[in-house]
C-alpha cells in the first residue's frame, strides 16, 4: 500500500479517477493529453511528485518507484515536476512552514520591530545599503590622509 495518497494533498479533488487526472494536470501544468487514458497509478505518481519535497528519505525511493512506472514523456513531465528544485506553483498550497510556524515567526518578528523601533533603531535593508553606498562614495571623493598622524608624531617628538 503507498505511503502517499490523494487523501493527503491539500485540495477538494473531485470523485472520479479522470476528473481527479484533468484537475491534477491542471495544478502541476502538465497537458491532459498526456494523460487522458490514465488511471490510479497516474493519480499515484502526481500525488508522489507534488508532496514529493516532503517525504522522507523512503518515501523518496517510493515516490520513485511508482513515477518510474510512468511511459514517454508522461514519465518526464512527472519527473520534472518531483525533481527541478525551481518548479514552484502557487496553486499546490503545500509549503514548507505549517500555519502554526508562519504565524509564531510573524509574532516573532513583529515583536523584534516593534522593540527596535522603541529604542529607536529601525532601518531596512535598502536604507542600509543605500548608506554604504554613499558612504564608499564619499570615501573615493575624499581619499583618507595621515596630516593627522604626522602632525601628531611631530608635537610627539618635540
Amino acid at each position: 500500500m503507498p505511503s502517499v495518497t490523494a487523501a493527503q494533498l491539500p485540495y477538494k479533488l473531485p470523485a472520479t479517477p479522470k476528473q481527479q487526472l484533468q484537475y491534477l494536470a491542471a495544478v502541476v501544468d502538465i497537458p491532459y493529453s498526456l494523460l487522458e487514458n490514465g488511471g490510479d497509478a497516474e493519480i499515484q505518481a502526481l500525488c508522489y511528485a507534488i508532496l514529493y519535497r516532503h517525504l522522507d528519505r523512503y518515501q523518496k525511493i517510493e515516490a520513485m518507484e511508482h513515477i518510474r512506472k510512468l511511459n514517454g514523456p508522461l514519465l518526464t513531465r512527472v519527473m520534472n515536476v518531483a525533481l527541478h528544485p525551481t518548479y514552484v506553483n502557487k496553486k499546490w498550497g503545500v509549503w514548507s512552514m505549517t500555519t502554526e510556524e508562519l504565524f509564531a515567526d510573524k509574532k516573532f518578528h513583529e515583536r523584534f520591530a516593534k522593540f527596535a523601533s522603541l529604542i529607536g533603531v529601525g532601518a531596512s535593508v535598502t536604507s542600509v545599503s543605500d548608506f554604504i553606498r554613499e558612504l564608499k562614495k564619499k570615501r573615493q571623493a575624499y581619499p583618507r590622509r595621515n596630516s593627522n598622524a604626522c602632525y601628531l608624531g611631530s608635537r610627539l617628538s618635540e
